[in-house]
């Protein structure tokens, strides 16, 4: 600020506004140079930067009646200097900043117990569960919505973090008390988690067993599946090849049936059709049996004149009875 007379030369630069009544209105001014005059005055200049203020380590019971020490810092900017001004002047907003942020950690740690921390931290250690799950992140989410929402509301002050420096049993004894047990469970789980690894590995190697049993006896069943269903082709094939083979001798014996019975009636046929077909016919049955006859006889000797040398009463034969006293039965030597 240069005085210069009773004019007035501000200069605003970055990071910073300036506070003035102009015309008897209280206004902003953005950064460059501003000249006032009478009855303008200038009033002063607000930080609109990011400011860190350390809240006063405190000491604050939880739900349970542990003392518990608390070390936190918050960040902070004025974003409507105008309000901080009017409501209360810029140089006490540090001051109201630590009273109610230090009233709304104290609610927060009274409001849960030591397991609550535990627990917390425990899951915060692991990596696997979700923002917000841990108890920072609980206390940050909340302290946010509490004072942050307060303070720009009421005092155009935002609040952008708020930092957990420390948080630890106040009573060293205690602590160390905590501590052992919670070796003890750590030791505890370590033991518990292991025989559950453990059972997960037998399960598993249970799982696969049963699985290669029943893939084993599915592949046995399709063997002896198919081992049936080929034999039941094969037999049905044989069965097929044989009722085919007797198709065919039937068919042949019924085609050689047709064939003689054809040629039985065409063979009647002609016989009956000429007389000498007949003839034929009556020859046929008389030489039919003289040929029978004549089937065992090796030798044949043919003597034209013997029907009429066995007619002659004289000469050397005679007849049967003149030899013997017989019955009359004539018979012949030669």
């Amino acid at each position: 600020m240069i005085q210069i007379g009773e004019w007035q030369l501000i200069r605003v630069d970055f990071g910073r506004v300036g506070v003035a009544t102009i015309a008897g209105e209280m206004r902003i001014l953005e950064q460059g140079l501003h000249l006032f005059e009478p009855p303008d005055v200038f009033l002063r200049f607000v930080n609109t930067r990011i400011q860190i203020l350390n809240l006063p380590t405190c000491v604050q019971e939880s739900s349970d009646y542990v003392p518990l020490l608390v070390k936190a810092n918050i960040s902070y900017h004025i974003m409507d200097p105008l309000m901080c001004i009017d409501k209360i002047q810029d140089q006490g907003a540090r001051k109201i900043i630590t009273e109610v942020s230090t009233a709304t950690i104290a609610a927060i740690i009274r409001s849960s117990t030591l397991g609550d921390m535990a627990m917390a931290s425990k899951k915060a250690v692991k990596g696997h569960e979700a923002e917000g799950t841990t108890f920072h992140e609980k206390m940050h989410a909340r302290f946010m919505s509490q004072v942050g929402e307060q303070l720009l509301g009421t005092m155009g002050i935002k609040v952008t973090n708020i930092n957990i420096e420390q948080l630890r049993i106040n009573d060293p004894r205690l602590a160390d008390q905590i501590s052992a047990q919670a070796v003890k469970i750590s030791e505890l789980e370590a033991q518990h988690k292991t025989l559950e690894k453990e059972g997960i590995v037998k399960r598993q190697k249970a799982e696969i067993q049963k699985d290669v049993s029943q893939l084993r006896a599915e592949g046995e069943y399709i063997v002896i599946a198919k081992n049936a269903e080929a034999s039941k082709l094969k037999a049905l094939a044989e069965a097929e090849a044989q009722a085919e083979a007797v198709k065919l001798q039937s068919d042949a014996e019924i085609a050689v049936f047709n064939k003689m019975s054809h040629a039985e009636a065409e063979h009647a046929e002609r016989m009956d059709s000429s007389k000498l077909s007949q003839e034929l016919a009556l020859v046929k049955a008389k030489m039919e049996p003289q040929a029978e006859a004549l089937k065992r006889v090796k030798q044949l000797a043919y003597i034209p004149h013997l029907p009429a040398i066995l007619h002659q009463k004289a000469g050397m034969f005679e007849n049967v009875p003149d030899f013997t006293a017989g019955p009359k039965t004539q018979k012949t030597r030669l």
